[in-house]
């Protein structure tokens, strides 16, 4: 049995780009790693997958304070399994492991599931054959769509992809 692996699409996903979603916002010391709010939800679903054997991701084409990022998902009960930042993704382009036309690419890093906000994710999965699940700021309970379809997930070799 392969590992579940879902990476989260990080501005625009999990971070608003503009103020499209509701946001929980950190206190104290953990606001000093993250100053600014995660989409409502967003910990809880991370934690209840985790639960269910998945690994958490954030896939991003960003540059990021990975250390920081990995202390504040840990603070509340998230281990990630990994950080996809803008260079790893070029160095998977550069390697032959991912299309240079593509802005993420699930199979590239042994993913099972990617929720990314942004429909270029969605037809990269059309074109590569990993599927997509295109989230947007108007569904309100973007995590029960995320939570069922990781629940079909097949348990096989397939990659799957959701771009929230």
């Amino acid at each position: 049995m392969m590992t579940k692996r879902i990476a989260f699409g990080w501005n625009g996903t999990l971070l608003p780009e503009v103020a499209e979603f509701r946001c929980d916002h950190p206190q104290g010391v953990q606001a000093l790693l993250l100053s600014h709010g995660l989409r409502c939800g967003a910990l809880g679903l991370m934690r209840s997958l985790q639960r269910d054997g998945w690994e958490i991701w954030i896939y991003t084409l960003a540059e990021m304070p990975t250390r920081r990022v990995r202390l504040f998902f840990a603070l509340n009960g998230v281990r990630l399994g990994g950080i996809i930042t803008g260079q790893e993704h070029r160095s998977a382009v550069r390697a032959g492991r991912a299309p240079v036309a593509t802005l993420k690419h699930a199979p590239a890093f042994g993913l099972t599931l990617i929720a990314d906000d942004k429909e270029a994710t969605a037809q990269a999965g059309r074109r590569y054959g990993f599927e997509t699940l295109m989230i947007t700021t108007c569904h309100k309970d973007w995590t029960a769509l995320i939570r069922e379809r990781c629940l079909a997930t097949p348990q096989s070799k397939d990659s799957l992809a959701v771009a929230a």
